[in-house]
């Protein structure tokens, strides 16, 4: 019987999230295509079921992986950031990937190139929020770029496995 109830939640949390992407997912597209400088279409949205496994993927990796890079840099530092985040989109240049923002709870995943995100990194973390988060298609790499106030300073935080 608790199988049954949690499943039943589970459910309808799910429905109501998908009834809300509906009326969230035209802007949402709007918002990205201008940001992003790329024709985004509803069809490059991965269903929420897929999307929550991209999620949990990425969490549970998160906690578990070795990083190959892990840094915080100052707004100060931007250059520096910059020229990390270079050096990633080399090794990731023909790699698809799902991009991750606060809308994806309700709309979805987003299937592009990984470098048009990572490329336009301010544009996502100015949409989002706060984040910016990236995960190749064969989950072989992750992205998360934090932005992040501490104490009246703003500061980056890039992690790549």
């Amino acid at each position: 019987m608790v199988n049954l109830n949690r499943f039943i939640m589970n459910r309808k949390d799910l429905l109501m999230r998908l009834n809300q992407g509906r009326k969230e997912i035209d802007s949402y597209i709007l918002k990205l295509n201008n940001a992003l400088r790329f024709n985004i279409e509803k069809s490059d949205f991965l269903d929420l079921e897929k999307t929550d496994e991209i999620q949990r993927k990425f969490k549970e990796s998160f906690k578990t992986s070795t990083k190959i890079l892990n840094n915080t840099y100052t707004v100060g530092e931007k250059a520096t950031l910059e020229n990390d985040i270079k050096t990633i989109a080399q090794q990731l240049q023909q790699k698809e990937g799902y991009l991750l923002t606060k809308s994806s709870e309700t709309c979805g995943a987003v299937s592009m190139p990984v470098l048009i995100p990572l490329n336009n990194y301010d544009a996502i973390i100015e949409i989002d929020g706060d984040s910016l988060n990236l995960v190749a298609t064969d989950y072989s790499n992750y992205i998360y770029l934090d932005y992040y106030e501490e104490h009246g300073e703003f500061f980056y935080q890039l992690f790549f496995w």
